[in-house]
């Protein structure tokens, strides 16, 4: 299983350390961004986690993350907001933007954790039911496909039979009258065992 990739966006440098180092002890693989026009451009790649801040001159987070929701370059990519502020308000601001958590700095390194593992659940969670939901179509195409040759065998099989039917109706011996009811009634068994 690889690694999970993580997206840290902050101007500051000391930060993104800090963020850096809890991931990485968490088996993350991370990149850092200083700024909106950064981060935008390092998610042209994939990524499973952005860590994203709020306050950066400029291009604020909330901008970041609805334009990175609007190219969605990426299945499931979990962004975290992390704010100095603290306000309720930026955590209504974030999720209509696209954020799937929300954090206030300062914060305990516990509670990072665990919003961190909680996301990264979730994506493996709605990847693993993408990829059970295309096995289900992939089968679903190969019974479809399998019925329509079936059918078309049946198809084959009721031709072949009132061909047969008919030369025997053109030979007009004694034995075709009694031998075509005795055919039309297999040909009726074999056109219900087809519909059903």
């Amino acid at each position: 299983k690889r690694p999970n990739r993580a997206l840290i966006v902050d101007d500051q440098a000391p930060v993104r350390m800090f963020h850096r180092r809890l991931l990485e002890q968490m088996g993350c693989e991370c990149v850092e961004a200083a700024d909106g026009p950064a981060a935008l451009m390092a998610a042209e790649e994939p990524f499973d986690l952005v860590l994203l801040d709020v306050r950066m001159p400029g291009m604020d987070g909330f901008e970041v993350c609805r334009r990175m929701r609007e190219r969605a370059p990426q299945s499931h990519v979990k962004i975290i907001v992390v704010s100095g502020n603290g306000d309720s308000d930026e955590l209504a601001q974030a999720l209509p933007r696209g954020a799937d958590d929300y954090i206030a700095k300062p914060f305990g390194v516990a509670q990072m954790i665990a919003k961190v593992e909680h996301v990264l659940k979730l994506k493996a969670a709605q990847e693993r039911e993408d990829w059970l939901a295309e096995q289900l179509r992939k089968a679903n195409d190969q019974l479809r496909m399998s019925l329509e040759a079936r059918a078309a065998d049946v198809r084959q099989a009721q031709d072949a039979l009132l061909f047969t039917m008919s030369k025997m109706a053109e030979a007009g011996d004694g034995e075709t009258a009694g031998h075509l009811r005795r055919m039309r009634r297999y040909t009726r068994v074999l056109a219900e065992q087809a519909a059903k």
